[in-house]
């Protein structure tokens, strides 16, 4: 059962690739600062937003990422993705149907400088989550988790 109270984002312990990945490789590059300092959020306000014109059936994630800059939404960060899938019951019931949820307010880069974000997947019965390349191409239907800048809490 889905909660519908605001989620409580951990900003006790800061996301640390290394420590999550078990090992060195990754690094944070890059965060939208107006997400990382978000310690409450309520989960109507979430959006999930896909950057694709009409006819674009995939784009490159680096392109994708610059029209999510441009759009100006708050880009939900590696913290509150952490948040939710260590407490699954507060991840929106409608999410499972996109399968993916991206989180591109941290942008992680590795030791060879490929740049990836993180997202939650549903698996089955359970949430999961993973990286992926902005080198890579990005499908439709791969929505981001933002926040209108005017809704955050």
């Amino acid at each position: 059962m889905e909660n519908t109270g605001p989620i409580i984002v951990d900003r006790a312990n800061s996301f640390c690739p290394a420590r999550l990945f078990k090992n060195d490789d990754y690094n944070i590059y890059e965060q939208d600062e107006r997400s990382i300092g978000l310690v409450k959020i309520a989960p109507a306000n979430i959006r999930l937003v896909d950057v694709l014109a009409k006819n674009e059936e995939r784009i490159k994630g680096e392109e994708r990422l610059s029209r999510l800059k441009q759009a100006d939404h708050i880009r939900l960060d590696a913290n509150v993705l952490l948040t939710l899938w260590k407490n699954q019951h507060l991840v929106p019931d409608d999410w499972k149907k996109k399968g993916r949820i991206f989180f591109d307010g941290t942008i992680l880069r590795d030791s060879r400088g490929c740049r990836s974000v993180l997202y939650l997947r549903w698996f089955s019965v359970t949430w999961d989550w993973r990286y992926h390349s902005l080198k890579s191409r990005w499908d439709n239907g791969y929505p981001s988790a933002v926040l209108p800048s005017e809704l955050a809490l």
